[in-house]
């Protein structure tokens, strides 16, 4: 309960203040205190004793605080609305500006994602509303669809530019190391047409394969994830036929940043290669860290272990095995690294086992039950109905041979394990080939960096959080809106990155999740006390790790 407390200075005035106390280790505390004014604006507090304050005394009005505080205050430390309308432009006595309405979309996207119809009556009882001087009513998809019209790829690129330089400058990061990976996400809007718009169906990453997609590429950089660049394609782009042009797209980006491309290495994961690709990484002098395909390399699959070094990975101390060799691959001499994983090539051996088992059973129970019954009785149809509880591929196909004989209606089958092609799988298992021609760096050091794709893969994961980002369902149909919802989302990734960034230089690691849910758990109200019209506000008060959060970012400050 929320209490007046008159006090008395030494030169006789007297001031009101709001308080409030409770039970601290044992002890009555003052939790809470604001100052209110001169005791001339409150008459009818009496001197000398406390006083509740009740309801009729005051308003309370409680608003969303914690998430979108500490995404305010990111932007307002990297000025976001100020690069925004420096790059757009801000136009005479307009207010709020384009900057600002961007920036509040994007802490949208975190605190409460929704459409933009629905953006009003979120501002109205959100932190943001204390911040920014806008009438909610006009934050709707009429003003955002005017705002998208005036914005192309050149202006998204200028502010992550002008972002990374700030980002840059602040934390004293390096972007010798980036990593680059494609997404897709579905939305419920009909395709466009042949060769026009964004919207196209696609091998959807989500197993949609049934709604139009939009793609989207973005370079981050580690191992932070914070994005520096992105772009919008089409759905029906395959990632090898993107990908021949990023290399220069990359290039020319790392220039404008002040970056020689030459000291850059590019991370990057195998559905992206192809021999145009890969003849531009080498045009533009970056170094890369990638994988191969198994397929492609067959004959590396079956290096004995004894001739593999055992390594232990930066960072996670996660124990594997490496084979090196050089060869060329893509027209250059590169370095490979076949990569053995004990722990994982142990679980897939005992999977692998445990489904053989499990054709073998099949197999038996048609031969004891179905065998020259019926239709099985023909030696052709019993074939392919062995082929299909076997597997007509490898390894199945190798492990699992078998022969039928006899005549029509007295049939034999001979199945066998073949235990020699059953070796030379499992020792397959459990290994990968990464290819680098970053020669400058360690063994572990060129695996630990492609096993780092995770970070970009997480930032995927982030923006389709529905909780999160939530980049789909996504409210719009046409290029520009496609577009600049997409730009939203990334500039809402990139708050959430530096803000992880800030937590974890303060000693707490974390995901992009658990920001968003412990800060979800911070709550502050307004209190307007009548009739003076006074106004403090309050934090709701927090429980368990939330309180770290809030005192490391400092977000009582912002109230």
């Amino acid at each position: 309960m929320v209490f007046f407390e008159v006090k008395t200075a030494r030169n006789g005035n007297q001031y009101v203040f709001a308080e409030e106390r409770g039970l601290v280790g044992g002890k009555i505390k003052r939790t809470f205190q604001k100052y209110l004014g001169p005791r001339e604006k409150f008459s009818d507090v009496p001197v000398g004793r406390r006083q509740a304050l009740a309801p009729e005394d005051c308003t309370v009005q409680p608003f969303e605080f914690g998430i979108s505080a500490a995404m305010w205050s990111v932007a307002e430390e990297l000025d976001l609305p100020g690069v925004i309308d420096k790059v757009v432009g801000k136009r005479k006595g307009q207010h709020p500006s384009a900057g600002e309405y961007l920036t509040i979309a994007a802490i949208n996207r975190v605190a409460d994602p929704c459409s933009k119809s629905q953006l009003s009556e979120w501002f109205a009882h959100d932190f943001l509303s204390t911040r920014v001087s806008v009438d909610p009513s006009v934050l709707n998809a009429q003003t955002y669809w005017n705002y998208f019209q005036r914005l192309s790829p050149a202006d998204f690129e200028a502010v992550e530019l002008e972002l990374a330089k700030q980002v840059q400058s602040r934390y004293r990061l390096s972007w010798d190391h980036l990593l680059y990976d494609t997404t897709n996400f579905f939305t419920f809007a009909a395709p466009d047409a042949p060769g026009e718009g964004l919207r196209h169906y696609g091998h959807s990453k989500e197993n949609r394969n049934n709604l139009p997609l939009v793609n989207v590429y973005l370079l981050c950089s580690k191992p932070w994830g914070i994005p520096i660049m992105h772009r919008s394609y089409p759905g029906n782009n395959q990632d090898a036929k993107t990908f021949k042009g990023i290399p220069q797209e990359v290039a020319a980006h790392l220039q404008k940043l002040g970056v020689d491309p030459s000291t850059v290495t590019l991370g990057f994961d195998k559905g992206n290669l192809s021999p145009k690709g890969m003849k531009e990484v080498d045009a533009k002098h970056l170094k890369f860290v990638g994988s191969l395909k198994n397929s492609t390399q067959k004959d590396l699959l079956h290096v004995p272990r004894e001739k593999f070094t055992k390594v232990l990975l930066p960072k996670s101390k996660k124990a594997v095995e490496y084979f090196r060799t050089e060869r060329e691959v893509y027209d250059r001499a590169r370095t490979l690294y076949v990569v053995v994983d004990p722990a994982k090539a142990r679980k897939l051996v005992a999977k692998f086992n445990t489904e053989l088992a499990a054709r073998q059973a099949n197999v038996e129970t048609f031969i004891s039950e179905s065998l020259n019954v019926k239709k099985w009785r023909d030696p052709e149809a019993v074939t392919a109905k062995l082929q299909a509880l076997i597997g007509k591929k490898n390894p199945w196909k190798s492990v699992l041979p078998f022969n039928v004989s006899g005549e029509p209606g007295a049939l034999t089958v001979n199945i066998t394990v073949d235990k020699a092609a059953k070796t030379a799988h499992e020792e397959t298992l459990g290994r990968s080939i990464v290819f680098t021609n970053q020669d400058k760096w360690a063994p572990e050091d060129v695996i630990w960096s492609y096993r780092e794709q995770y970070i970009i893969e997480h930032a995927f994961r982030a923006m389709k959080d529905p909780a999160a980002i939530a980049i789909h369902p996504m409210y719009h149909w046409s290029e520009k809106c496609i577009e600049g919802h997409v730009f939203t989302c990334v500039l809402a990734l990139f708050l959430l990155s530096v803000l992880r960034l800030k937590l974890t230089l303060k000693s707490i690691p974390t995901s992009y999740e658990m920001i968003v849910h412990q800060l979800k758990r911070v709550h502050a109200s307004r209190v307007v006390i009548h009739p003076t019209r006074t106004t403090f506000f309050k934090m709701a008060p927090l429980k368990g790790s939330t309180t770290k959060y809030v005192q490391l970012l400092h977000l009582r400050d912002l109230l």
